[in-house]
C-alpha cells in the first residue's frame, strides 16, 4: 500500500492545480487482520476501531477527490496459522472475496437506481 501511494499520489498526477487523474474514482479498502475483532474496539487492545485506523487513508482519498466506499474487513487471519489453520484462512479467504465483491455490486446498484 505504501509503495502505490508513493507511485500514485503526486502533485500534478492525483491532486494539486492539475492533479485531477483520481478525481471521481472509487476506492474501497479491503483488509484482513491477524488479531481478532475483539482486538480492534474501544476495550479491546488497540482501543479503536478497525475503521479509524483509515482516516489518513481517507484523508488522502479526499485530497484526490475520490470516492471512499468504505472497508471490508476479515479478522484473525494470521500468517502464523498458515500451517496449523489453512482450511480456516482458506474459507475466510473466500468468505472476504466474496464481501468485497458484494460491496462492489451493492455500490452499482444504488447508483443505478
Amino acid at each position: 500500500m505504501q509503495k502505490w501511494v508513493e507511485d500514485v499520489f503526486t502533485h500534478g498526477f492525483s491532486h494539486g492545480n492539475t492533479g485531477n487523474k483520481l478525481k471521481g474514482k472509487k476506492i474501497l479498502f479491503s483488509l484482513t487482520t491477524g488479531a481478532g475483532e475483539e482486538t480492534y474496539s474501544k476495550n479491546g487492545f488497540m482501543k479503536h476501531e478497525i475503521g479509524e485506523f483509515l482516516y489518513p487513508m481517507d484523508a488522502v482519498a479526499n485530497l484526490a477527490q475520490m470516492q471512499n466506499l468504505g472497508f471490508v474487513c476479515t479478522y484473525g487471519v494470521s500468517y502464523s496459522m498458515r500451517s496449523s489453520k489453512k482450511d480456516e484462512i482458506q474459507r475466510k479467504a473466500n468468505e472476504h472475496a466474496k464481501r468485497v465483491v458484494e460491496a462492489l455490486r451493492s455500490f452499482e446498484l444504488t447508483q443505478n437506481v
